[in-house]
Order: structure tokens, then sequence, then C-alpha cells
């Protein structure tokens, strides 16, 4: 029974560590958008800096986007020349 609650324990922290860097990864990157907008003379609350940091936040999604298409333009290449799949990590790793 100890050993249940302290692999749950454990569990719990590697969980909690994840949303944590994702956290400050979001944290990190608004901070970004929010001194690039300033510095190019966007005040917060104008109508220049929403649409400047929409338009970060839209190009910071972009290349993810097409990492993810040329994965799977990859895999069908792959496949077309009979390479069988791999197991791979779903956190890209």
């Amino acid at each position: 029974m100890g050993r249940f609650f302290a692999t749950l324990l454990t569990l719990g922290a590697v969980v909690s560590g994840c949303t944590t860097g994702e956290q400050s990864a979001a944290k990190q990157a608004q901070a970004e958008d929010d001194q690039a907008c300033q510095i190019s003379g966007s005040s917060p609350g104008t109508q220049a800096y929403s649409e400047c940091r929409t338009r970060l936040a839209q190009q910071r999604t972009v290349p993810r986007t097409q990492t993810e298409e040329n994965k799977y333009q990859n895999i069908d290449a792959k496949m077309q020349l009979g390479v069988p799949p791999t197991q791979s990590s779903p956190y890209g790793r």
C-alpha cells in the first residue's frame, strides 16, 4: 500500500513539473511579445498593441503547424518506399 502512494506522489510531481514548464514557456513568450510590441511603439490597451500581439501569436503557431505537416509528409514518403513506421514519443523526443 505504501508503494502505491509513493508511486502516486512521484507521478503527481512529474505531471506538475511538466505543467509548470509549459506555463513558464507561455509566460516567457507573453513577456517577449509584450516587449516586442512596446519597442515597436505600441502601448498596452491600444488597437495597435492588440494587433501586434495577435500577429506575434499567429507567427508562433505557423512554424509548429509547418513542422507537423513536414513530419506527416516524411511519414508518407517513407511508407511509399516501404519503410515501416517506427514508434515515436508523443512528446517529440
